[in-house]
């Protein structure tokens, strides 16, 4: 009956406190199941610190003067792309759908690193075309509610180049405020399909539902409780994007630039180890929160142990 306590319709602070009470629980499991993103994070920073030209800090020890030399642009934006699709289509997948699948078996039964990779690793194809199809689809809608205002902005500009006069600057600095409303309305759009298809990867591990069936699910069972869905996972985002933005601003304001490539690689770190799990907790809790509202799925659940029983 332990884990049956966080089967049940919650509001959007109890849904918080669940994921947070989730994630202490499961902590070494979800860090474990994270690993692989770990590493990429790693991977990517040190790239990243390296094209740069920032010294490597165990060269900073033995040869102080030594300036390692930058990657060219084009190698640099190849290591990068590799790095990208990397976690995208392969890491992304196995990791969350280990770390759903763990934070799931919490809930529901004793959850298992091992078997939630097994799990992950039998599904990945499915696991990663359907992560795929959520991308792609997010970075068109991105792009188009994007391309919109500054299709707008462009046109204002050009009237106001081509009538100069005090009157048409006033005219085009109002317009350009309309425009930004406009794409922060417009940004709305993929911000509303996002949380929609937030629950995409809890209805794949717990009702092996992929593709557009997992999208599909994922959207009715959000629908409804779509602002409330989207203010928990803001809050949870918060949190690593605020730690991450921190260590990228330290870095610019250390003098020392081994100090600051330690800022920032211990920050993704961070995030990458100890915070994204939150995340994966606030889905999966939100999910079986939905479950529950909507399906009764926990009294469906209390029947079955005392059936057992």
């Amino acid at each position: 009956m332990e884990q049956n306590k966080f089967l049940k319709p919650m509001g959007f602070a109890e849904i918080l406190d669940a994921s947070i009470k989730v994630y202490r629980r499961n902590f070494l499991a979800l860090v474990v199941a994270h690993s692989p993103l770990i590493f990429l994070a790693l991977l990517s920073t040190l790239t990243q610190a390296y094209y740069t030209g920032v010294q490597n800090p165990l060269e900073t020890f033995i040869q102080p003067t030594y300036t390692p030399t930058p990657l060219s642009p084009v190698t640099y934006l190849f290591v990068t792309f590799l790095i990208l699709i990397l976690q995208s289509i392969i890491v992304y997948p196995l990791v969350f759908g280990a770390a759903t699948k763990v934070v799931s078996d919490s809930i529901l039964r004793t959850p298992s690193v091992k078997e939630a990779y097994r799990f992950s690793v039998r599904n990945f194809l499915k696991l990663g075309l359907t992560n795929l199809i959520i991308f792609i689809a997010l970075f068109i809608v991105l792009v188009i509610a994007l391309l919109i205002p500054a299709a707008i902005a462009a046109a204002v500009l050009a009237y106001a180049l081509a009538t100069v006069s005090a009157a048409s600057m006033s005219a085009a600095f109002s317009g350009l405020i309309i425009v930004v409303i406009v794409a922060l309305i417009f940004c709305l759009i993929p911000a509303f399909i996002w949380v929609r298809w937030i629950a995409a990867f809890p209805v794949m591990v717990n009702e092996e539902k992929y593709f557009f069936d997992a999208l599909s699910r994922s959207w009715e069972l959000v629908k409804g409780r779509t602002i409330v869905t989207f203010l928990v996972m803001v809050m949870v985002y918060l949190i690593p994007f605020i730690i991450q933005v921190t260590s990228l601003f330290a870095e610019l304001i250390v003098p020392d630039p081994v100090v600051g490539a330690v800022l920032t690689v211990g920050g993704g770190v961070v995030v990458q180890a100890f915070l994204i799990p939150l995340v994966c907790c606030a889905r999966v809790v939100t999910y079986f929160e939905l479950r529950a509202r909507k399906e009764a799925f926990d009294l469906e659940k209390k029947v079955e142990q005392l059936t057992e029983q």
